[in-house]
């Protein structure tokens, strides 16, 4: 019995905080120690956080000789659906440097969020499979996808050396206005303002 307890306890802490876990979004607004205030607009869906590898690799004179030290990915994932048909997403990912590593400089295009710089980017998502870990998370969750294009800006900023926060805003082409649905820069600014009604960033770090 006590055994059954734990259990179903774990998998309670699992279903409400994420397999990285601790509690970091409550009513649809992100916050961790040492991490700006993100808070995502209230008509998206908080869906979970997918268990994530960490990715990196160490690469010169300094790598551990056994290549074994591994950082963390954090990530929290918000969709926004008609009929539980994706037409957009925010995830927020929180990455730590193994232990031994640190992050380059960023280089690309600058952006100002909440009083910090960040570096900007954009993609064009075609195929579900690019989605990963967060598409099985939105299929699992019972959303479908629309069929179309995910259109995405991703912003990236170097909290210090060893953090690293990651911001991505994804737009189902649908949503689109016709006239500028070949125009790449115009798409672009399209992006941006998006993102600025869908996520604001807070004080902090």
């Amino acid at each position: 019995m006590r055994v059954l307890k734990l259990l179903l306890t774990a998998s309670l802490a699992v279903f409400l905080f994420g397999c990285n876990g601790g509690q970091r979004v409550v009513n649809n607004q992100y916050q961790s120690a040492g991490c700006p205030v993100y808070v995502v607009a209230s008509d998206l869906a908080y869906v979970g956080s997918p268990c994530l590898q960490d990715s990196s690799k160490c690469i010169g004179p300094d790598c551990p000789v056994l290549g074994m030290a591994k950082g963390k990915v954090t990530a929290d994932l918000f969709v926004g659906s008609l009929d539980k048909e994706v037409k957009e997403v925010v995830i927020i990912e929180r990455i730590k440097a193994p232990s031994g590593h640190y992050w380059n400089a960023l280089n690309g295009p600058k952006c100002q969020l909440g009083g910090k710089e960040y570096v900007e980017f954009f993609l064009t998502i075609n195929d579900k499979k690019q989605g990963g870990k967060y598409t099985q998370m939105l299929e699992d969750a019972g959303f479908v996808f629309d069929g179309q294009d995910q259109e995405v800006l991703i912003r990236i900023r170097n909290i210090n050396n060893t953090s690293q926060m990651y911001l991505a805003y994804g737009c189902s082409k649908a949503l689109f206005p016709d006239d500028i649905k070949k125009d790449i820069e115009a798409g672009k600014e399209f992006l941006r303002q998006r993102f600025a009604e869908r996520v604001t960033v807070g004080g902090g770090v």
